[in-house]
């Protein structure tokens, strides 16, 4: 899921988990894992990783009530720097996200500045 603010709140971040759980309830899934991103082309969560399952353990999934979802609760798996230190980091450029031609025609991606 994509927040384009910066900076962000921890409740801000944490609304966005809580609110994608509510709409897969009573669905019949084991355990959620939910990424909150700046922007989906950056590689890891820039915000934070949420694992809702029995007791917040991803491991448990397989044991949890998943018509239920009875014990279950939300769990920061990953918090990263841009949403405990705002002050320390920037929101990367649109430069950043750029595919450089040559990688375009091979077809794979690389860092920018690399080709």
């Amino acid at each position: 899921m994509e927040l384009h603010v910066y900076p962000v709140s921890v409740q801000q971040v944490t609304d966005v988990p809580t609110r994608i759980v509510e709409t897969h309830r009573g669905q019949g899934w084991q355990a959620l894992s939910i990424v909150v991103t700046y922007d989906r082309r950056e590689v890891l969560p820039s915000y934070a990783a949420f694992e809702w399952a029995p007791e917040g353990r991803w491991a448990d999934a397989a044991t949890g009530d998943a018509a239920s979802w009875q014990g279950y609760r939300l769990h920061e798996a990953v918090v990263r720097d841009k949403l405990t230190q705002p002050d320390k980091c920037q929101v990367p450029s649109e430069q950043a996200y750029e595919v450089p031609p040559v990688c375009r025609r091979v077809g794979y991606l690389a860092p920018v500045g690399s080709g």
